[in-house]
């Protein structure tokens, strides 16, 4: 059976990071097709015309921004959640279903908040006929020029109340399956 009291802050935070590196391995494509879809200018663009706009190499527009996104995203994400719910586990090693779901939901929240800037530079850069163009550094100066530091955080409130429950949700019902499975 898996301690994970015996694991190392930076064990956590190498495991969020290569959790953040495979993620955006595979969910890059499938971000930027949907991105390219929600910006097209007609209602009637399939995936298939995006995918020939993009070509294969396109599918990964983007991903180094993405990186910068999902990689602290993730560290925050498992270190806020694997500390919060041990801080409401009982010297007995018990914790409530409601402690659970309350650490996933705060994990989701704190990990959204805070990845959100990123979210922002790299939903500019993906959009499709981006005028951010010169990457990262380039669109962040500039949005800061558009709107200061606000701009960062446009969406952040939404975001939250998603990933929170939707997290919180995921987590609680692994640790049941996890506790069902063990026993």
């Amino acid at each position: 059976n898996y301690d994970r009291n015996k694991e190392t802050v930076v064990q956590q935070v190498m495991a969020g990071a290569l959790t953040g590196v495979i993620q955006v391995a595979v969910t890059n494509p499938m971000e930027i097709m949907k991105i390219r879809l929600q910006t097209a200018e007609s209602a009637t663009v399939s995936p298939l015309q995006a995918l020939r706009e993009l070509g294969w190499k396109g599918l990964y527009n983007g991903s180094g921004v993405t990186l910068l996104r999902d990689v602290p995203y993730n560290v925050i994400f498992f270190l806020s959640y694997i500390e919060i719910k041990r801080a409401l586990t009982s010297p007995e090693g018990e914790v409530s279903r409601a402690r659970i779901l309350g650490s996933g939901v705060a994990a989701g929240m704190l990990s959204a908040f805070f990845g959100t800037p990123m979210d922002v530079v790299k939903s500019r850069i993906q959009m499709r006929n981006s005028p951010y163009t010169n990457g990262a550094i380039d669109c962040a100066k500039r949005l800061y020029a558009e709107g200061g530091s606000g701009m960062f955080f446009r969406g952040a409130f939404p975001r939250m109340a998603v990933q929170g429950p939707l997290y919180g949700i995921a987590l609680l019902f692994f640790e049941l399956q996890s506790q069902y499975l063990s026993s």
